[in-house]
């Protein structure tokens, strides 16, 4: 069986897909990043449609997909064969309960996750076969869109009393260092609360962790409906005892819970506790995508790029590694294209239907 590498970029609007097998054979595939494809009524009949427009596929590739026609109710897909390259009969296990009219916009949709649907269709394998000889790369912008429009959990910040409005004032920074009424950014943790106790700078406890405290922070969570809670203590990133402590007694009031140690390498407060909210804003959308490619990957070499560039093992994946990963493979790709053409500088433009970097 020949060997496929799959590259595939997850948008907010599209998922492109570019497969490459080892003969040297390219093949390509776009989808909405809803998974949700459009196409038109060319014919219709009782328990039968046909639609133009979908993308090339074999016969039976949409056996198991539901379409919405008319009706608001989806229709399963049992049977499916093509009529040309764009043009593809289904057979419904049940009649649409109204007329659905040629011309109109119908649907095809089904439960996989996006990349795997956009690589299927490049390959041109149906969801009954699996996807044997398949090194799959995946870069999304997910977390960025979710972090540009403010759809990111709900968070709560945990830290050293004393600190509860560190990550507000931050390093003092002006974005526009000459504005006369400067603004500043809303927080991404929505709620922040102090805990007595103290590491030294050597790592030794100075202050004993006030588990009350955590206790009363659980209670805050629980009563706030908080999605996610993110711990960042000074000087964990020496001696991280005290956030796992916490971390522990805050689990049951809360599904996503983030150290700042396990987060960021840095010992620096600022920079841990910022990684430690981005990862528990982003955590459960990004979780949720993570977990269903490797559902739906099985048998596949599945990598995600991080906002470096490179490729990083789904199981070792963090959602902070999301903000650039797509404008990031990108940026490697287009550097890896421009020295083999001899250029050593190169500008590059990657227009999302979110954003533009």
């Amino acid at each position: 069986m020949p060997r496929w590498t799959i590259g595939v970029d997850t948008g907010g609007t599209f998922t492109d897909c570019v497969a490459r097998c080892d003969d040297g054979s390219v093949r390509r595939s776009k989808v909405p990043s809803s998974g949700e494809l459009r196409a038109r009524v060319a014919a219709a009949a009782k328990d039968t449609i046909a639609l133009a427009g979908l993308p090339p596929v074999p016969d039976g590739f949409w056996v198991g997909f539901e379409l919405l026609a008319a009706d608001p109710v989806p229709i399963r897909v049992v049977a499916s064969s093509g009529v040309d390259e764009r043009t593809s009969t289904l057979t419904l296990a049940s009649a649409p309960c109204r007329a659905v009219a040629v011309g109109s916009v119908a649907s095809l949709r089904c439960s996989a996750a996006v990349p795997v649907l956009a690589a299927r269709i490049a390959l041109g394998r149906p969801f009954v076969e699996p996807l044997d000889g398949v090194n799959l790369r995946v870069g999304t912008t997910i977390g960025t869109n979710a972090l540009l429009e403010g759809r990111t959990a709900r968070v709560m910040l945990v830290t050293t009393a004393g600190h509860e409005d560190a990550l507000l004032i931050g390093d003092q920074r002006r974005s526009d260092i000459f504005a006369l009424a400067p603004s500043r950014r809303t927080p991404v943790a929505s709620l922040c609360v102090g805990i007595r106790g103290r590491m030294s700078s050597a790592g030794t406890a100075v202050m004993p962790l006030e588990m009350s405290g955590i206790e009363a922070a659980a209670a805050t969570a629980r009563r706030e409906r908080i999605d996610s809670v993110a711990i960042a203590f000074v000087h964990s990133g020496v001696n991280p005892s005290h956030e796992r402590a916490a971390a522990k007694a805050l689990r049951d009031a809360c599904a996503h819970v983030v150290t700042s140690a396990d987060t960021a390498v840095a010992t620096s407060f600022l920079p841990r506790a910022n990684a430690a909210v981005i990862e528990a804003a982003l955590r459960p959308a990004i979780g949720r995508f993570i977990d269903d490619l490797r559902r739906d990957a099985r048998g596949t070499s599945l990598f995600l790029s991080a906002s470096s560039g490179s490729p990083v093992p789904a199981t070792d994946y963090m959602a902070k590694d999301s903000l650039l990963s797509g404008p990031a493979a990108g940026v490697a790709a287009a550097a890896r294209a421009a020295l083999a053409l001899g250029f050593e500088r190169c500008v590059t433009l990657d227009v999302g239907g979110t954003s533009a970097d």
